[in-house]
């Protein structure tokens, strides 16, 4: 009887043991980077392969991944500087802020044409 109840002590300290680990690593992880800007540019395909600044240094390029268009930046909690450009096509700069329960931010890429001097040109807009 003693041998049972030893077993089973030592079954809710290994269970007991566990959850805790995994609490841990879960906070941890949480806090890490755990940020992210998303870029919605499936109504704009020419966007594909297109360059993205965050807080003015190349945090990647908008990538498509079989049918998703949907790119995913890590940053840090705070504001943050978002620009979306290509060749030919500014970026317009958008200012958002993560943190204070806005864990993910979601910006939608848009191209907009506009005339400078007569001549037809474009810029890429973020969009909250």
């Amino acid at each position: 009887m003693a041998n049972v109840r030893r077993a089973i002590r030592w079954r809710a300290a290994w269970f007991v043991a566990v959850a805790v680990v995994l609490l841990v690593w879960r906070l941890a992880a949480g806090r890490a980077g755990g940020h992210v800007i998303q870029i919605q540019f499936g109504m704009v395909p020419e966007l594909d392969g297109a360059t993205v600044l965050i807080d003015q240094e190349a945090a990647g390029t908008l990538a498509k991944r079989g049918a998703r268009t949907l790119a995913g930046f890590r940053v840090d909690e705070g504001e943050h500087l978002v620009q979306v450009g290509m060749e030919g096509c500014p970026g317009e700069p958008a200012r958002v802020t993560t943190g204070f329960g806005a864990g993910t931010v979601m910006l939608l890429a848009e191209i907009e044409d506009r005339h400078v001097g007569g001549e037809a040109a474009c810029r890429v807009v973020l969009r909250h």
